[in-house]
């Protein structure tokens, strides 16, 4: 399963979501490791050329490099804020504290 699935069955149609796209002459970008691939379940979806593949292999390098990453560890207290349309973002996992302070 794929956390696409998590929840509900897809449905009989997919939704074109395009990695990169322009809005009031900004750059939007929107990366989801893994989920580019998620609309072949659906026949009649389509399928990326070969050029498009290798655009999304880069990017995806890219966006995992430990070159371009930058790890931030938070601590208890703290919130972090990011802009999403100036970064890309994850987080890792974190364990929740029963501390209700």
């Amino acid at each position: 399963n794929d956390r696409w699935e998590v929840g509900a069955p897809p449905g009989d149609e997919w939704v074109n979501s395009p990695a990169f796209t322009y809005y009031k002459n900004r750059l939007t970008v929107t990366f989801k490791e893994g989920a580019y691939y998620y609309q072949y379940k659906f026949p009649g979806s389509p399928k990326y050329t070969p050029l498009q593949e290798e655009a999304l292999r880069t990017f995806t390098a890219l966006a995992m490099s430990d070159e371009l990453r930058l790890d931030l560890k938070l601590q208890p207290g703290d919130i972090g804020f990011l802009n999403n349309t100036t970064m890309l973002h994850a987080k890792t996992a974190f364990r929740d504290s029963t501390d209700p302070k």
